[in-house]
């Protein structure tokens, strides 16, 4: 029992890891749509032409199974046939299929991009799965409007860009979609807004031990060169592990943990109140247990309460080397997360919000009171001062007007 149960569980993880790496390409790479009225036949599609240009860049390849698609459809309903692209498949419905590959090509999803990014295959059949009967099989050469850009220059430049990435390993840390993840990560390393790098599909691997050989296309200003092939180590990491003082992380290896201590910093504080955040929520020291160093960036969450909603939040972080990381973040629902890629200390501060103006108050609520027995210290208010130069003028004019009349 014990056997046959680890023998599922294996055909499972199998089964999981496939649909990890090979749904982009199936996406990617075909198109297909069931036949609803009228009966293709081998001549159907005579009158499409062997070789078709299209009016897009060799890197929106994956455009071309949906393009040609509408092309096969539009010349099939001209011969009185309707097909549907939602329609259920049954065992006498002709199906139609449009992939990268070639017509000698058996597989359903093609050999990929990498094999046939300027042949496309259009191939009806007939009954289930794969005993389908193949009445009608078509090669289509695809042209596309910047072939001609193709030069060795670029050729060479790819070529030696490349051989620090091809057959080599790229370690991801817990992710959905790791393919995404394969290609952001060799984006950041090559840094070259000319180079863009496309999936084309697994073709190795082991699900037990967390790894998969991929194969990835590499266009330079969007025409074709090299396609190479980059082992995906992929890691478990935790997710939102309270560490204490309302800080949560995730993004952690096994066994790894963060310890903070509460410890002020009277030279960071100072670095936040010159940016104008006066209020300071937490001054914290963080550092790993379990590691040395981090091997991947994790995420650190800051739970400071919903009173400061949509107040932005400022985070000052020492690295190891002297210098400091800023972050600035909204905070929702009473939370702010940034992240980095080393620990130390943190300071984490808002802006204090100003008063409201009172408007309502009697001037006799505006006097400040003192305590019996005390003498008030508080100075005159301004409306005791016009009281007061208002009798002083009145006297004034009294004295004037009395002396005015003595003359007369």
């Amino acid at each position: 029992m014990k056997t046959k149960f680890k023998i599922l569980t294996i055909l499972a993880v199998i089964l999981v890891a496939m649909c990890i790496f090979a749904t982009n390409k199936v996406e990617a790479t075909s198109s297909s749509a069931a036949v609803t009225k009228g009966t293709p036949t081998a001549n159907s599609l005579d009158n499409l032409p062997s070789v078709i240009s299209l009016d897009i860049k060799e890197s929106e390849c994956e455009k071309v199974p949906e393009l040609i698609m509408n092309k096969v459809i539009s010349e099939l309903e001209k011969q009185g046939m309707i097909l549907n692209k939602n329609e259920g498949y049954g065992e006498n419905v002709p199906e139609i299929y449009v992939w990268f590959g070639t017509k000698d090509d058996d597989s359903e999803g093609g050999n990929g991009l990498y094999n046939g990014l300027y042949k496309i295959v259009i191939r009806i059949k007939v009954g289930y799965s794969i005993n389908k009967t193949i009445i009608l099989n078509k090669e289509i050469t695809i042209k596309y409007n910047n072939t001609t850009n193709y030069n060795e220059n670029d050729k060479n430049y790819v070529a030696n860009l490349m051989k620090d990435f091809d057959r080599k390993s790229i370690e991801i840390y817990n992710r959905p979609n790791q393919s995404q993840d394969v290609i952001e990560i060799l984006n950041k390393k090559i840094n070259d807004a000319s180079i863009k790098l496309i999936y084309n599909g697994m073709v190795a691997g082991d699900p037990e031990e967390n790894w998969g050989s991929a194969e990835i296309m590499v266009f330079k200003n969007d025409v074709y060169y090299q396609t190479i092939k980059v082992e995906a180590r992929s890691y478990d990491v935790t997710s939102d592990v309270n560490v204490g003082n309302n800080i949560s992380v995730s993004g952690l290896l096994p066994n790894v943990n963060v310890k903070v201590i509460p410890k002020e910093n009277d030279v960071m504080v100072k670095d936040v109140y010159n940016v104008g955040y006066n209020k300071i929520l937490g001054a914290y020291e963080l550092t790993l247990t379990g590691a040395t160093s981090l091997v991947n960036p994790i995420d650190i969450t800051f739970n400071v309460g919903t009173e400061y909603n949509e107040q932005m939040a400022y985070i000052l972080h020492k690295k190891a080397d002297g210098t400091y990381e800023r972050f600035e973040e909204q905070i929702k629902d009473g939370k702010v997360t940034i992240t980095v890629s080393e620990l130390s200390p943190f300071v984490i501060a808002v802006k204090e919000k100003e008063q409201a103006p009172i408007t309502n108050q009697t001037e006799q609520d505006k006097t400040p009171t003192t305590n019996k027995g005390e003498k008030d210290t508080t100075p005159k208010t301004a409306t005791t001062d016009i009281i007061g130069y208002v009798l002083v003028t009145t006297i004034l004019s009294g004295i004037g007007i009395v002396a005015l009349k003595k003359r007369i």
